[in-house]
């Protein structure tokens, strides 16, 4: 028999206004765990780059992200900028006949 989750609302307790929401799901899912109590932290803008690291978790005591790197692949812009530096590099190794 597949496993079910009906609909989780997490919402403000004061207003009622609806802070995430969770849709049924059901099939090969996993039961949806007890919340013990809810909380926040707000990061400023770019605090995290999130093309290098995953928040996997808040650290409730320093109430500091948890992050894992993640494996990352850099843009077009960036691969182009570090080859043009190694060309460069290339030329001056050949001006003067190596590195020093």
């Amino acid at each position: 028999m597949a496993k079910q989750n009906g609909e989780r609302i997490i919402f403000d307790s004061k207003t009622g206004d609806i802070v995430q929401r969770f849709y049924e799901e059901s099939g090969d899912v996993l039961p949806r765990p007890y919340i013990n109590g809810l909380d926040y932290i707000d990061l400023p803008y770019g605090y995290i780059d999130s093309r290098k690291h995953e928040i996997i978790a808040i650290d409730p005591v320093k109430r500091k992200p948890i992050l894992k790197n993640k494996y990352y692949v850099p843009t077009q812009e960036e691969v182009i900028a570090a080859l043009k530096e190694e060309i460069l590099l290339w030329q001056y190794e050949a001006e003067i006949g190596g590195v020093m």
